[in-house]
């Protein structure tokens, strides 16, 4: 807007308005996500990525506005989206063992775990969701507390490792103890510090059909290889 005050060419995008909309917006039934791409108002495309979550068809949604503006016919935008398969440590898929999935995903803000959540329960439907989480940063932590605290509405079970210090050279007075105080209602949460025993605790409580998804941006990251490891299965 300020943007368009100021006389500079500005492009809009969103799932209810904009220049730019995607509209229909649906599950594809194959894992991902399919909808209908309008600009100004007139459907100009229709769009299937093979990626789930909202929020990576407005991601989607962007890149066709911007490759319009250099030339590409949006079509052929919305064609080339459907062969993406998504980058490393964004809901990567690590591998299954045992019926157990395991999901990688650098997410460490409220809002990326709520879309990155989202995306599995789109995606997993009904299917036992384990969110392991690895708290980055002693200062977000505290900062972002009560944010967190509500972030793991789609999850049916969530461990909380210890805190991943990172650049913090104090801890702020906070720990994982304090998001978990804010999350009395939620049904099965809890703190296990070191990563082994995290480990240990997902090879002994998970069932055919889980779905693990860990989250960090820390070195939790190994968690879930380690777990296919102890589960009998391959990458």
């Amino acid at each position: 807007a300020q943007r368009r005050e100021r006389g500079l060419p500005a492009l809009t995008y969103g799932l209810t308005g904009g220049d730019w909309q995607a509209a229909d917006v649906r599950p594809d039934g194959r894992g991902g996500m399919a909808f209908t791409v309008r600009q100004g108002g007139a459907e100009v495309a229709r769009a299937s990525l093979r990626l789930p979550g909202v929020h990576n068809v407005q991601n989607a949604l962007a890149v066709i506005a911007v490759a319009v503006q250099l030339g590409v016919p949006p079509e052929e935008a919305a064609a080339a989206l459907a062969g993406f398969s998504g980058v490393g440590r964004r809901f990567e898929v690590r591998g299954e063992a045992g019926g157990v999935t395991v999901i990688d995903d650098y997410a460490h803000h409220p809002t990326a775990i709520r879309a990155t959540l989202a995306a599995a329960r789109t995606r997993y439907g009904k299917r036992p969701l384990w969110a392991v989480w690895q708290p980055h940063t002693y200062s977000r932590t505290k900062a972002l507390l009560d944010e967190f605290a509500l972030s793991f509405g789609d999850a049916d079970h969530v461990i909380i490792t210890d805190i991943y210090r990172s650049r913090d050279r104090q801890t702020f007075g906070v720990g994982p103890g304090d998001v978990l105080d804010r999350m009395p209602a939620h049904p099965d949460a809890r703190h296990i510090g070191p990563l082994d025993a995290v480990v240990e605790y997902l090879a002994a409580h998970v069932q055919p059909g889980d779905i693990v998804i860990v989250m960090s941006a820390g070195d939790a990251t190994r968690v879930g290889d380690e777990l296919l490891e102890r589960l009998g299965g391959s990458r």
